[in-house]
């Protein structure tokens, strides 16, 4: 809160004043997050190369309790560190990385978000597994 004082004096010398008050308030904490790349096609049970994913507060006041959730049909697929830090100040980021590795064959896709005591934010990820080449099932001998 600030207090402005505003004076005039005419051309007579006669000095009027008068007070403002002026409240300043802050914008809420609001989280914004890069959006990784598609994971390139990894095998079953390898790891890909970890990406980082930015969280950035662009808010006016800090936010607290950070957390990193995955959801999503292939949410195992997907191995995610938490932030460094647990609050984020106003105009600070941190970071998270995430790692694909596949169970099965196929795209797989799934949801990472971050949840504090802001709006949470969300992003999508998707990789590719493939099964390991040249290893097949043997097949049923007929006689």
């Amino acid at each position: 809160i600030y207090t402005l004082t505003y004076t005039v004096t005419d051309a007579f010398g006669v000095t009027n004043s008068a007070n403002f008050t002026v409240t300043v308030e802050a914008l809420p904490p609001a989280l914004t997050l890069t959006k990784p790349k598609r994971f390139k096609t990894t095998l079953v049970g390898s790891s890909s190369r970890a990406q980082r994913v930015i969280v950035s507060n662009v808010g006016g006041l800090p936010t607290t309790t950070l957390r990193v959730v995955v959801s999503g049909p292939a949410k195992k697929d997907f191995v995610v560190t938490q932030p460094a830090v647990r609050s984020l100040e106003a105009g600070a980021s941190t970071f998270f990385q995430v790692t694909f590795r596949p169970r099965k064959d196929g795209t797989r896709k799934a949801v990472v978000t971050v949840e504090s005591d802001s709006t949470p934010v969300s992003v999508n990820l998707q990789g590719r597994g493939k099964s390991k080449s040249g290893i097949r099932p043997p097949r049923a001998v007929k006689k």
